[in-house]
């Protein structure tokens, strides 16, 4: 996530030289998504089409999937980044502060984006009153929520 941070920050530089430290000698699945976000920076679009629709064609945890879509957007593919928000949102995941991200920027005004926000920002408030519905803020121990 450090290096996700740092990357945003401008420091890209630095990002490349630790990807390639981190990634040399290794073949999991982590590293392989190090080493497409190793592509994207270095503007290596052959390794990353050859290797990234692999990768996340595996994917199936939504939040994974939302990280996927980021690397998508930092590769300046929208279709995919889109496509990728579009799955997480239907396996699940509501995060809607995560789409505040500025690397989606390039797709904010998209209305497929305005969709996927719709559709978090409405389960989110679906999952927060069966939370409250269910004492859930009193379980936790947690005043003031209901």
């Amino acid at each position: 996530m450090k290096l996700l941070v740092r990357m945003r920050d401008g420091d890209v530089d630095q990002v490349i030289a630790e990807l390639k430290a981190m990634t040399a000698g290794s073949d999991s699945t982590y590293t392989r998504g190090w080493r497409i976000m190793l592509a994207v920076l270095q503007n290596d679009r052959t390794t990353f089409e050859t290797t990234f629709a692999a990768e996340v064609g595996a994917a199936r945890d939504p939040e994974g999937m939302y990280y996927w879509a980021l690397v998508a957007a930092v590769a300046r593919d929208e279709t995919r980044t889109l496509d990728l928000l579009g799955r997480a949102v239907e396996r699940g995941w509501m995060c809607t502060q995560a789409l505040a991200s500025p690397w989606l920027d390039r797709v904010r005004c998209e209305p497929r984006f305005v969709e996927i926000l719709r559709s978090t920002e409405t389960r989110q408030r679906a999952a927060a009153a069966k939370f409250l519905q269910a004492g859930g803020d009193k379980i936790l121990g947690v005043r003031g929520l209901s």
